[in-house]
């Protein structure tokens, strides 16, 4: 009897040690919930990692009529980006959790030297939604993470920004998933949001996307404007909607996308390679600067459509000559087209995938159909 006692006895003792742990680790007060990771490297080679986490501590903060913060801000210089992670959560006692972090933000030290080794970190952990979104800051991302914007949460503004691409061409979006299938790519390139920091008062600053940073070979290479985003954007097939402006014979005119369809078919011609991409735009006239007393008519709406499609063709071939022909940064992952649709040429040139992208011509085609252009206006 006394041994089936013990024994029942060490059973309860187990099952409550085991139960204890789950009920720490799943109570919120000990969860460290992460909203935002920042990267940068030292110049001795360590990498400061910077996390933005939510205060769990808010409610006994309240009880005490403290102000609490919204969230909390960690720091750490280490060896490795998981050492610094390591310490940090040793230090706080509290388990991680990943899933809830809304952005990786690089530093521009990181992006200069390379991002495989900071990004391997988050491929190889399980908890890291594949989603998760990925920007480079335009200095550190220490400063990005540590601006102080009050009663908001960084990571989460930053994650809505760049969320907003699906509406603003100006904005080019990239997930770690994204950037890890583009790395394992022969021709390794890839764009990325720039974030900034932008003092509006002594007591407000804010985050913003600046530009658009350009990686080759998994390195910082170049960058482009917002405006040249949108070209960028559309070249991907990413342009779902939003405005566009454009400048016709000195006045200008923007055109609410409605929807926007990229094709790329290639073709050899005398052994050389050529890539047709046709642009199809349905679009609203949202706005014309010019003074009008009724709808346009007929002539200046051809004039309105010829003039858009003449320099969005232009401004897709500068963009095609500046990234692709002159630097061979294949962004919109046009090489693999050429796989899918040219395999031999591919493989005749596999030894220098480079060239497949420099030494390629490149012509475009444009067609917007407008879908509204305004009703005669009322006078009162």
């Amino acid at each position: 009897m006394q041994k089936i006692v013990a024994v029942t006895v060490s059973v309860l003792i187990v099952l409550f040690s085991f139960g204890s742990r789950e009920i720490y680790k799943n109570d919120i007060s000990n969860r460290l919930i992460i909203q935002g990771i920042g990267i940068d490297k030292e110049e001795n080679g360590e990498y400061t990692v910077t996390i933005q986490a939510v205060n769990t501590n808010m409610q006994s903060a309240s009880a005490n009529d403290e102000s609490p913060e919204t969230v909390k801000i960690y720091q750490v210089t280490d060896d490795t980006v998981y050492s610094a992670i390591k310490s940090i959560i040793e230090f706080e006692g509290k388990v991680p959790l990943y899933s809830q972090n809304r952005v990786i933000v690089i530093g521009k030290t990181v992006a200069e030297s390379g991002m495989e080794s900071v990004i391997d970190f988050f491929v190889r952990d399980a908890d890291v939604g594949p989603s998760v979104i990925i920007a480079m800051a335009e200095n550190t991302a220490s400063e990005i993470l540590t601006t102080k914007v009050k009663g908001e949460i960084i990571p989460k503004n930053i994650e809505q920004a760049i969320m907003s691409a699906e509406y603003e061409p100006e904005i080019f979006k990239l997930e770690l998933y994204r950037l890890v299938n583009n790395s394992n790519s022969s021709i390794s390139c890839f764009a990325i949001p720039v974030l900034g920091v932008v003092n509006e008062s002594d007591e407000q600053e804010s985050v913003q996307i600046k530009k658009t940073a350009i990686f080759k070979d998994g390195k910082y290479y170049m960058a482009v404007s917002r405006k040249k985003t949108v070209m960028l954007n559309v070249l991907c097939n990413s342009l779902y909607n939003g405005d566009v402006v454009f400048d016709i014979n000195g006045t200008k005119a923007t055109f609410n996308i409605i929807k926007s369809k990229t094709k790329v078919k290639t073709e050899i011609i005398n052994g050389k390679l050529y890539f047709k991409i046709k642009v199809s735009m349905d679009a609203d006239v949202a706005e014309y600067d010019k003074k009008l007393t009724e709808a346009l008519n007929t002539e200046e709406l051809n004039l309105l459509i010829e003039s858009a499609q003449e320099q969005l063709k232009n401004d897709l071939s500068n963009v095609l000559r500046e990234l692709y022909t002159d630097n061979g940064c294949d962004v919109s992952g046009y090489h693999r087209i050429v796989l899918r649709q040219q395999p031999n040429f591919f493989k005749e040139n596999s030894k220098k995938p480079d060239s497949i992208i420099t030494q390629s011509n490149y012509t475009v085609e444009v067609k917007i159909k407008l879908r509204r252009t305004g009703h005669d206006l009322i006078e009162f």
